[in-house]
């Protein structure tokens, strides 16, 4: 039998200090800390995302006189509101708790729920899903 290829992933520089440390004590990873260095590894995850539900978009994205003008009954605005979720407030996944906002609105973040992009669009919302900051509307 000839040697095992291994596949070499690129690390940062936290990443690898951990991982050497590990192989100077036991010389390979230990069993129990795969799960730990696959995680390592992968770079950005799901489990590290920051999320936002839908009914805090409204509060935070939205300045205080187009909520204002709303609540005084004036349904048709000059502008829609445009609630940029990646660049306001450094926030990457909408979720579904939460009632919609009381008007259409386009909302810009990197991923949506399935549940929340589907109310969403059944209120009239425009969900744009981006893969970073560096595109604009």
């Amino acid at each position: 039998m000839g040697k095992k290829k291994t596949v070499k992933r690129k690390l940062n520089k936290d990443a690898k200090k951990k991982y050497n440390e590990l192989l100077q004590k036991h010389r390979h990873v230990p069993a129990h800390m795969k799960g730990w260095y696959k995680d390592l590894t992968k770079g950005k995850n799901l489990r590290n995302e920051k999320t936002v539900p839908i009914n805090m978009l409204w509060d935070l994205f939205v300045p205080v006189n187009i909520r204002n003008q709303v609540k005084k009954g004036e349904k048709e605005l000059k502008q829609v509101p445009i609630i940029d979720t990646i660049t306001d407030g450094d926030y990457d996944r909408v979720v579904m708790p939460g009632p919609v906002p009381p008007v259409p609105v386009v909302i810009r973040a990197k991923h949506f729920s399935e549940k929340a992009k589907d109310l969403l669009e059944d209120s009239g919302c425009i969900c744009m899903e981006t893969k970073g900051q560096s595109e604009s509307i």
